[in-house]
C-alpha cells in the first residue's frame, strides 16, 4: 500500500474509493469507515515499527563505525508480517483488540489459582519434566533462564491443563508464516485460547511439533525477558529474580486473559487465526519497563 496507496497495482480495484477521485473532488473518509481504516492503521504501525526503528545497527568490521541498517535484511523481516496481516485482514473486517486495548479498558487479577483455568486438568500429579531442547545446542541459556521457564510451564499448567498436549493436529509439512487457520465450529473457545497463548509464549513450532522433535527454548519467554525491566544496582540478584517471576506469573495470567477476548472477536466471525504476533509476551514485558 506504500507503493499503491489508492488502489491495487493488479486489478486497479480502489483501496477506498472516496480518496481515489479525479483532483478536487475527493471526500474525507467519515463514520466508520474511518474508524475502520484507523484501527487497521493503528494495528499495521504496531506490528511494523519496531522491525522498522530497529536499534540494532550493524558496525563495520574495519572502523567500528556503524553502518545504515541493511534494507534487504529489514525487507526479510517484514516479509512473514505483511504476509500475516494480509491473511487477517482477509478473515475480519477490522483486527482483533490489541492487549494494550484491551488491559487499558479491564483491571483484571493477576494472580492464578486453580479456580482461574480455562480448561479442566486431565491429571493432578504435574511434574516440571525434562527441558524440550538440548542445553548444548543453546548455552547462553543458563540456570537463570531454565528457573523461568520453569516458571511458564507451571502457570502455563495450572490455566490450562497439559500444554503439551492442547495441538489437535500435528502440522505433515513446514509452515512459513508460523500462523495457522481453525474454523471456530471445529474448536472451542477453552482449546483455542490455549493455543494461541502457547504459540504466543512457546513460539509455533515447539507449539505444533511432534513430542520427540528436537526443540528449542521459549521464544516468547526470551523475548519477554530482553523487554522486561533491568535490575538496579541495589537489588540483589536473588532477589531480583524473585521479583522478576512474580512478574512473569502476573503477565502468564494477563496473556491468558488477552486470548480469551481475542478468541471471542474471532469466533464471532467464524475463524480462529492463531499467530503470536496478535499477543506479543514483550509488550506486556515493555509495559512494566514504563510504570
Amino acid at each position: 500500500m506504500a507503493t499503491h496507496p489508492l488502489s491495487c497495482a493488479s486489478c486497479n480495484t480502489s483501496w477506498v474509493p472516496v480518496l481515489d477521485r479525479p483532483a478536487g473532488s475527493c471526500a474525507p473518509v467519515i463514520g466508520r469507515a474511518a474508524r475502520i481504516l484507523r484501527r487497521w492503521q493503528v494495528h499495521v504501525a504496531d506490528a511494523m515499527t519496531p522491525i522498522a526503528a530497529t536499534p540494532y545497527r550493524p558496525r563495520d568490521q574495519a572502523t567500528g563505525r556503524f553502518l545504515s541498517q541493511p534494507a534487504a535484511g529489514i525487507e526479510i523481516r517484514m516479509a512473514p508480517l505483511v504476509q500475516h496481516i494480509r491473511l487477517l485482514n482477509r478473515l475480519y473486517d477490522v483486527p482483533p483488540p490489541s492487549p494494550i486495548e484491551l488491559l487499558a479498558r479491564h483491571s483484571i487479577k493477576a494472580g492464578v489459582t486453580g479456580e482461574s483455568r480455562v480448561t479442566p486438568l486431565p491429571r493432578e500429579d504435574w511434574q516440571a519434566g525434562g527441558m524440550h531442547y538440548a542445553r548444548g545446542d543453546w548455552p547462553h541459556f543458563g540456570d537463570d533462564y531454565l528457573a523461568y521457564e520453569h516458571v511458564l510451564r507451571r502457570v502455563g499448567h495450572e490455566l490450562f491443563g497439559d500444554t503439551s498436549r492442547i495441538a489437535p493436529v500435528r502440522l505433515s509439512r513446514v509452515n512459513r508464516y508460523d500462523e495457522i487457520v481453525v474454523r471456530t465450529r471445529d474448536m472451542g473457545t477453552d482449546h483455542a485460547t490455549a493455543l494461541g497463548w502457547s504459540v504466543s509464549w512457546y513460539g509455533f513450532s515447539r507449539t505444533w511439533a511432534p513430542d520427540d522433535a528436537p526443540s528449542m527454548p521459549a521464544v516468547g519467554l526470551t523475548g519477554w525477558l530482553a523487554n522486561a525491566p533491568h535490575r538496579p544496582v541495589d537489588v540483589p540478584p536473588a532477589c531480583w529474580r524473585e521479583q522478576m517471576s512474580v512478574w512473569l506469573s502476573e503477565d502468564l495470567a494477563r496473556s491468558a486473559w488477552v486470548w480469551s477476548r481475542i478468541v471471542l472477536f474471532m469466533r464471532a466471525r467464524g475463524k480462529y487465526l492463531l499467530h503470536g504476533q496478535l499477543a506479543r509476551p514483550s509488550k506486556l514485558a515493555d509495559l512494566r519497563r514504563h510504570l
